[in-house]
């Protein structure tokens, strides 16, 4: 509906509106393509997940993945206020426009002319409805890639604590013998699964770089759309709650993805550094002879990014966010100045 609405209406505030409504859906559409197309690959994440090597070996294991579940939802349930709050405060804007100018038009199609409150009211339910749909399959969706680097990262995390207490003969629930086969056998064990988590995140990201890459670029679009629209808003209304709303939805989105590709580099940076921290010195030759081979490969630290060259980090996010403040000033100073000239 807003492919007409951008068509044929020359109103620029209702063009914005139908585009910052569409881009959203856009995003959603490419998403639910990408994992269908692709869903066998899909498939065999969830198969590498639930394979032994990836099991919780001791107590502090369990502690990872515990904590690690409950950071995952506490952005689940942030996304989930977002929509939810931004789906009931979208339409209220509307409604208090309506109550102060009868001319006020909803920016989606309908084969009737909303003339009265009813009609109002049907055409207002038709647009606002699909939000909740819209936002809670971004939600169900983001949360779904992102446990996919959240557990690489934790995973890494598991990784460096095994290693630093690699030569420790006791855990908190299992004894550990120090023998040099035994420390070569944990040791490797740890090997094998560091390749296992590299080739986890390089999978996820080759299944869901087109429409990640999609989803930056046109979510960076409907940031400098909804800051236009925010810096000529009055303050004090729902429409400007709303649209402060939806630039956390959009930021929110970017940085749950931003975060779990900085956590994933932190922690893979430092996995030599945790071989160092243990007791590597009382290994016998040959033991450390097979850590100096390992260690090469372990100087590279494993970096998520989007569109093959932008990596997902906090610099990327604050870069984002620095420039959408700078937008907001400048359009807000801009505006100021107008009124001004206007006045005088």
């Amino acid at each position: 509906m807003s492919f007409l609405l951008l068509q044929f209406d020359q109103d620029s505030r209702k063009r914005l509106e139908g585009m910052m409504t569409e881009i959203p859906q856009l995003n959603l559409f490419l998403k639910c393509i990408n994992l269908n197309l692709r869903s066998s690959r899909v498939d065999h994440l969830h198969e590498l997940l639930n394979d032994p090597i990836f099991a919780a070996k001791t107590l502090k294991d369990k502690q990872h993945l515990i904590q690690n579940k409950k950071e995952v939802t506490r952005f689940a349930r942030l996304l989930l206020t977002y929509v939810t709050v931004g789906g009931f405060i979208w339409p209220m804007s509307f409604c208090f426009r309506r109550i102060k100018d009868p001319n006020t038009v909803v920016p989606f199609y309908v084969p009737f002319t909303p003339d009265n409150w009813t009609k109002f009211i049907l055409q207002l339910f038709m647009l606002c409805f699909p939000i909740f749909w819209v936002g809670y399959g971004h939600v169900t969706l983001d949360c779904l890639i992102v446990t996919y680097y959240a557990q690489a990262q934790v995973q890494l995390k598991i990784i460096k604590y095994n290693l630093e207490n690699l030569f420790e003969s006791t855990k908190s629930d299992i004894r550990i013998s120090n023998s040099d086969v035994d420390v070569k056998n944990r040791f490797l064990h740890y090997v094998k699964r560091f390749d296992k988590v590299n080739w986890l995140i390089n999978e996820v990201t080759d299944i869901f770089n087109p429409c990640l890459t999609f989803q930056f670029f046109t979510s960076s679009v409907a940031i400098c759309m909804v800051i236009y629209k925010l810096s000529d808003t009055y303050i004090v209304s729902l429409e400007f709650v709303f649209l402060l709303n939806f630039i956390f939805v959009l930021l929110t989105q970017m940085f749950i993805y931003c975060y779990y590709g900085n956590v994933v580099s932190y922690e893979s940076k430092y996995i030599n550094t945790s071989l160092y921290l243990s007791d590597w010195s009382s290994a016998s030759p040959g033991v450390r002879k097979m850590f100096l081979i390992v260690m090469p490969r372990w100087t590279r630290p494993l970096v998520v990014r989007i569109a093959r060259v932008v990596p997902l980090s906090l610099d990327s996010f604050v870069s984002i966010v620095k420039s959408s403040y700078t937008l907001y000033t400048i359009l807000v100073t801009k505006n100021s100045i107008a009124s001004e000239e206007a006045i005088m």
